[in-house]
């Protein structure tokens, strides 16, 4: 049975073909996806969450490149609605292909938040530390930070508390602090706080 969009679009294309209907579903499903305008972004949600099934048949064939995703805003999106293992496969096919770039930063930390939003935290450990190692290689001491702080926050769910306090400490707030990031600065100190007040010593 074919999705209503797709139904839709193949009855307005005179001579209609795969590509081109992926292409009409990405006109349609992308820019509601990327959308961080507060103004709109709460309307372009309702109507994807009337549209499951298609957002599935969608991320099952785009190309994400060809999609124009606003990647940050659509890893938001896939965070809080799923669903995870759609997104999670359609984002690791394309990671190999974008390299030790910008992109295969973007991709590597989509895939760790959204494989611990999932539950997912070998697969979250996992690519959170390529990540920082790409950050590393790439000398972005910016992009390195956020890479040990997600490794730090997976760490604190598994329980192991000393050493999210020590890549917290050691790792994610002294770089953040030379960058003058105050976004990472705030949320590195309240991870912080929290990994402090879970483990509950008097000294804390």
């Amino acid at each position: 049975r074919l999705h209503a969009l797709i139904a839709e679009f193949l009855r307005a294309m005179p001579t209609p073909d795969a590509h081109m209907v992926m292409a009409r579903l990405g006109g349609w499903f992308a820019p509601r996806v990327s959308d961080g305008d507060p103004e709109t972004m709460g309307a372009a949600r309702g109507q994807l969450q009337r549209e499951p099934e298609g957002l599935l048949q969608w991320l099952g064939g785009t190309s994400l490149a060809e999609a124009g995703l606003s990647l940050v805003n659509a890893t938001h999106y896939a965070n809080a609605n799923g669903p995870y293992g759609a997104w999670l496969a359609r984002l690791q096919s394309v990671q190999p292909l974008a390299g030790d770039t910008q992109r295969g930063l973007n991709l590597a930390w989509a895939i760790a938040s959204l494989a611990q939003q999932s539950g997912d935290m070998s697969l979250a450990m996992e690519t959170a530390q390529a990540y920082a190692a790409l950050a590393k290689r790439l000398e972005s001491d910016h992009e390195y930070a956020v890479a040990q702080g997600q490794i730090a926050d997976i760490l604190q769910v598994r329980g192991e508390l000393e050493e999210a306090l020590r890549i917290s400490r050691e790792e994610v707030l002294p770089v953040v602090e030379r960058l003058g990031d105050v976004r990472e600065l705030l949320v590195g100190r309240a991870n912080l706080a929290i990994t402090l007040v879970r483990r509950g010593r008097q000294e804390d």
